[in-house]
């Protein structure tokens, strides 16, 4: 038909679209599929203006919405309301794989600043853009990739710089991430369908180390007396260290002495101070009296933990970790051991652990932490079944025997 033509070819011959009078569309003859592109050519004062979209952005993925984009056209050139600047598109531009995955980048820095993205996340995309999805697709139509397991195969033999394979969870979030980008072009009508993804990556659950009390004490003693406050506060009380670096004088509850309770209100997201916690939530702890004793007195707005001598800067995830691989490496040295215990599973999970083995409810430590579900509680508290009934074996034991004791008494 005149002015408006079919984009694509029919998906299972591969042959071109053909005008059907009686339907009023673009069909195979063959296998009677019908197009679901369209593309509209406007002629104005000898120019050819083509547009495979309406006029606010959106693909024309019918013919009626072709036509009636044809006819606004003509009506305008009638009425001499035609401005030939606001009907010119570069469409196949428009529809590159790269264009549109720069704009959905961009929408995600604006989620950001409206505080509806984490800036951990949106930091993280341009490693997976570069180093991943750019190599595949740069260059192509996202209109016409149908399938995402050929081209996304070497990421199972990519390894980092270090020469290590990268994690199954990893590489699940590199495909949650271009799946995202998916998803947000169908919303937009930028593609009608999605591509076919691969299998679902299944990450076999993570299995933390936990270390004891015993332990924690001992490494903290290989600590800068400096660090000591901020580190025995991680061990004793168990939050997240983003919410540790985060807390301000306001966060220690005024009261009567002693002051016993923390107020979570913050966190640090990739070095950047959010005015809310990771769950969105403001939740209440108990300090207990070893991390109470070293708690310094600050201004309601200043940092609690803070480091340096002049300056008094606050800690970054990076130091921190620095600080706590450093002492674990004397641990190690001065007790010819070999540990190996990231600064979360030897704070978070180690203090999960230790409360749900000493018989809190688990109900009680999800409130702690925070955790919107109780599955997500018991991933950081790891029940020793074993422990627990030997303990309880005991107890029994002790009261049957007080209980034989006074009956031989009588």
């Amino acid at each position: 038909m005149k002015g408006i033509s079919p984009e694509g070819k029919c998906p299972i011959c591969k042959k071109s679209f053909r005008f059907d009078a009686r339907k009023l569309s673009f069909v195979c003859m063959e296998h009677k599929t019908e197009a679901r592109r369209f593309l509209v050519t406007v002629y104005f004062k000898g120019e050819r203006i083509r547009r495979a979209t309406n006029l606010d952005g959106e693909t024309l993925t019918t013919f009626a919405q072709a036509y009636a984009l044809l006819n606004q056209a003509e009506t305008e050139k009638r009425n001499k309301r035609f401005d030939p600047k606001r009907w010119k598109t570069r469409f196949k531009i428009n529809y590159l794989f790269e264009v549109l995955l720069s704009k959905w980048q961009d929408s995600k820095e604006d989620l950001l600043k409206e505080g509806r993205r984490s800036p951990s996340y949106v930091s993280e995309l341009p490693t997976y853009i570069n180093r991943f999805f750019m190599p595949c697709y740069e260059g192509h139509d996202a209109r016409e990739i149908p399938n995402l397991d050929e081209r996304l195969a070497y990421l199972s033999a990519y390894r980092k710089a270090n020469g290590d394979p990268i994690s199954l969870k990893y590489k699940k979030n590199v495909m949650e991430c271009l799946q995202s980008f998916f998803n947000w072009l169908r919303k937009k009508k930028y593609i009608l369908e999605l591509p076919k993804f691969p299998d679902t990556i299944e990450v076999p659950e993570h299995d933390p180390k936990t270390i004891s009390r015993d332990v924690q004490i001992k490494i903290l003693a290989f600590i800068h007396a400096e660090h000591k406050p901020i580190f025995t506060w991680l061990f004793y009380q168990g939050c997240r260290p983003g919410e540790v670096r985060a807390l301000k004088g306001d966060c220690i509850l005024d009261g009567m002495e002693p002051q016993d309770t923390v107020k979570y209100k913050r966190t640090f997201s990739d070095n950047i101070l959010m005015e809310h916690t990771k769950t969105k939530n403001v939740r209440f702890n108990y300090i207990y009296p070893e991390p109470r004793a070293l708690l310094p007195r600050v201004h309601p707005l200043s940092f609690v933990f803070t480091h340096g001598v002049k300056v008094k800067r606050q800690y970054s995830k990076p130091f921190l970790n620095k600080i706590y691989r450093q002492a674990l490496k004397d641990f190690n040295e001065a007790n010819n051991t070999n540990l190996e215990v990231g600064l979360y599973e030897a704070t978070k999970h180690s203090f999960g652990t230790e409360q749900v083995n000493k018989g809190v409810p688990i109900q009680w430590l999800q409130q702690w932490f925070g955790h919107s579900s109780q599955k997500m509680t018991e991933k950081y508290a790891k029940l020793n079944v074993v422990d627990v009934f030997r303990k309880l074996d005991n107890v029994i034991s002790i009261e049957q025997a007080r209980t034989r004791g006074a009956s031989d008494r009588q």
